[in-house]
């Protein structure tokens, strides 16, 4: 399956898609052409997608072998993804395959770490604490997004 830059990504839900709406006890789904997908295979490929319920603006690629299969906004208003599974899968192996290498030069960074937290500046200190708490707790590195929404880590802790 051939990767997308992450950049695209972010705007492909622009595209025309599938829509989801509440019919009863289950869902409507509506067709870039305004009809109601009614094709049980399609259906149910939507629906193995797992999207929550909660999820509000939903849209659903027409691609069946699209990287990103749905977008949607969660209860916070964040935008969430589901992914294609043979994407997710090939993405997961070539996050993990560098891992080795990170691992051979982990000693080297913790002597690093352990060095920059005794120095006089400041800012080394605090870069240098944020490591450790990556390192020794496991914790996410943080960012701007998520802690406007509540979400935080080593770097938006303060």
């Amino acid at each position: 399956m051939q990767h997308r830059p992450i950049e695209q990504l972010d705007t492909i839900d622009s595209a025309p898609g599938i829509g989801r709406t509440r019919r009863g006890r289950g869902w409507r789904f509506i067709a870039p052409d305004g009809s109601t997908v009614s094709d049980v295979d399609e259906r149910m490929r939507i629906l193995g997608l797992g999207i929550p319920p909660a999820w509000r603006k939903v849209w659903i690629n027409p691609d069946r072998k699209a990287p990103v299969q749905a977008t949607g906004l969660d209860a916070a208003g964040r935008k969430q993804y589901r992914y294609h599974n043979d994407w997710r899968e090939q993405r997961d192996e070539e996050k993990f395959a560098a891992l080795p290498e990170f691992a051979r030069h982990l000693p080297h960074l913790r002597a690093v770490v352990r060095r920059m937290l005794r120095s006089k500046d400041p800012w080394e200190r605090a870069l240098a604490a944020a490591v450790r708490l990556l390192d020794g707790f496991a914790i996410r590195v943080g960012s701007a997004d998520s802690a406007a929404h509540g979400s935080f880590g080593a770097t938006t802790l303060l």
